[in-house]
């Protein structure tokens, strides 16, 4: 038989296999966006049910890391950096477990994610 057929020089040939186009930064940018939001809705929703008061003149600030799987699920949530104020750093890692779920990530995240919350 016939060698087969080289394509002509130039053109690309189908493999038939689909190339997955590269990542829109403003999608991955927007879908954070949307997930800072979920979890700050579940944050003010607990600290008015908590009736968290002010620290008084204090600015305290923490710092809370999870993971986002495939599915959307937030994983192994924890304080990264903690504030003086454990009542304001309970609530903050409580809104993250609460919030639990979020919509699948348009591309793999394959590292942790942090959020800080202020409170004064």
């Amino acid at each position: 038989p016939p060698p087969p057929a080289k394509p002509p020089s130039g053109r690309a040939v189908s493999t038939g296999k689909a190339v997955p186009s590269p990542p829109d930064p403003a999608a991955f940018s927007n879908y954070l966006g949307r997930v800072k939001s979920l979890i700050e809705k579940e944050w003010r929703r607990l600290q008015a049910d908590a009736n968290l008061r002010s620290p008084g003149n204090l600015f305290v600030e923490t710092k809370v890391e999870f993971r986002i799987g495939s599915n959307g699920a937030l994983r192994f949530p924890r304080l990264a950096q903690t504030s003086s104020y454990g009542e304001f750093d309970r609530l903050v890692l409580r809104a993250v477990r609460n919030v639990a779920t979020v919509p699948p990530p348009p591309l793999p995240i394959n590292s942790p994610l942090s959020m800080t919350f202020r409170f004064n």
